[in-house]
């Protein structure tokens, strides 16, 4: 159940791994990450998550942001389905997040590379528990990305 510490650890440890994954460019880890329906929902451009990423890959270097701390885990906020009732207002949450869900919003330090953008400002996640792990449902990024 959601309710246990560990689920936070385990919900932090998934969206570590994405971004670990997103800087080695590893189609492999990110198809065991992201489910086949997920979304990447960029300023409203909402396409599926794995072609999107496929697709960044071709276009941009993220090999350039490896070894760079992309994010403190201070700029990690984790909700609930219960949380996101009770703070969607306030907090600009999603009003879609099923009752077994876990929303994982990551103000990142770095979006840049150079001039060129890699990475959204916020980034925010919904994961779904998948046996004892997580796996990422749909990407919310706060700015588009190329």
């Amino acid at each position: 159940m959601l309710n246990s510490p560990r689920s936070d650890a385990v919900a932090r440890a998934t969206v570590a791994r994405f971004f670990r994954a997103l800087v080695s460019e590893s189609t492999e880890t990110l198809d065991a990450l992201v489910s086949e329906q997920a979304f990447i929902d960029s300023s409203g451009n909402r396409q599926p998550a794995r072609g999107a990423l496929r697709s960044r890959f071709v276009q941009l270097d993220y090999t350039l942001l490896r070894g760079v701390p992309l994010y403190r885990d201070v700029d990690v906020e984790l909700y609930r389905y219960e949380d996101a009732e009770a703070l969607r207002a306030l907090r600009s949450l999603p009003s879609d997040l099923a009752k077994d869900q876990l929303f994982v919003r990551v103000r990142l330090n770095v979006s840049h590379a150079g001039k060129t953008r890699l990475l959204a400002d916020e980034m925010a996640f919904a994961l779904r528990p998948d046996q004892d792990d997580f796996r990422i449902v749909s990407i919310r990024e706060d700015a588009p990305v190329p």
